[in-house]
Order: C-alpha cells, then structure tokens, then sequence
C-alpha cells in the first residue's frame, strides 16, 4: 500500500510503476486522488477561514456589549457562519 503523500507528490513514479505492472485500470485513481486530496485542502483552508471569522466576530461583539452599543447585525453575520462550516 501507497503513502497518500507519496501518491501525491510522485505521481508520474506511480503511474510508470503500474504500468510496468500492466494496472493500467489504477492510472485514472492517481489524478482522481490528487483532485480530491486537493479539494480536500481547499475546503479545509475555507474551513479556517470562517471558524476565524466567526471567531473574529465574537470578539467584536463582545467589545460592543463592553462599550453597550448595538450588537444586532454581528450576531446576524455570526449565525451564518456555522451553516456555511458545514
């Protein structure tokens, strides 16, 4: 069994080795798993970012409670953000 990362980094040494093996079937599974490793960090930066947005903004409605000023439309963006999490 293949290292993930190995696949990823090194896929034209995976390729040319299933071709020597004649796995000409697995080719395809080696760009579909470097797209989907890709996507899969894509959407985990995406996921970072809003967790420190909503993290961010929490700490600006807190200020706002502190300084009792009005709070109203952080909480509505803030409420978005775990919807969009998942």
């Amino acid at each position: 069994m293949l290292d993930l990362k190995f696949v990823i980094n090194n896929p034209k040494i995976v390729v040319s080795d299933l071709k020597k093996r004649g796995q000409t079937e697995k080719i395809p599974w080696v760009e579909e798993i470097s797209n989907l490793y890709s996507e899969s960090l894509r959407l985990k930066q995406e996921e970072e970012k809003l967790r420190h947005k909503r993290n961010t903004i929490s700490q600006e409605i807190n200020q706002l409670q502190k300084q009792k000023k009005d709070f109203s439309s952080k909480i509505k963006d803030i409420k978005e953000i775990p919807e969009l999490i998942k």
